[in-house]
């Protein structure tokens, strides 16, 4: 798991001041040669590799150049799934180079937000050391903070969210 996040304009938060350092338990930081590292040695001790990415803007639903370039990096270094959060909008997904990214996965279990935060989904995959050989979404709606299955009206609009980039 990685992070690339901005500093937030309203606080001026750095969520970088969380990075991990030789003395220093945190987080680690998305830089592109430590994941590179990082998932080639991990590659070498597993059947398949996924990654989560705590990275993006809040609020939009497509995916920065930023995010695109960091997952695929981690494609290129092994991974075969790259999970993303923290836009909490679903953002589509992208076939790359054999791998799948999911560029963000919305909100599931949280509250205080109305559309298109509202629209989620539950991903699924099918993983073997060849990679991801399926996968599938299941529509959900956040409402008052907790999941229910979508309408099909709504569960249209949730799959479009999540389309195939191109």
């Amino acid at each position: 798991a990685y992070v690339d996040v901005p500093i937030e304009g309203r606080t001026g938060f750095d969520t970088r001041s969380w990075e991990a350092g030789p003395d220093q338990p945190g987080i680690a930081w998305a830089d592109p040669a430590d994941m590179q590292f990082d998932i080639a040695s991990a590659r070498l001790k597993a059947d398949v590799v996924v990654v989560l990415m705590h990275f993006g803007l809040e609020g939009r639903s497509d995916f920065t150049d930023n995010q695109q370039a960091i997952a695929q990096a981690a494609i290129d270094a092994g991974a075969a799934l790259v999970l993303g959060a923290h836009s909490h909008v679903l953002q589509p997904v992208e076939a790359y180079n054999g791998g799948l990214i999911v560029y963000s996965l919305g909100n599931l279990v949280f509250d205080g937000f109305a559309p298109p935060s509202t629209y989620s989904a539950i991903f699924t995959a099918t993983l073997t050391p060849a990679g991801v050989v399926d996968y599938a979404w299941v529509p959900v709606m956040v409402d008052h903070g907790l999941p229910r299955l979508a309408t099909p009206e709504e569960a249209q609009v949730i799959l479009a969210l999540v389309r195939q980039a191109q």
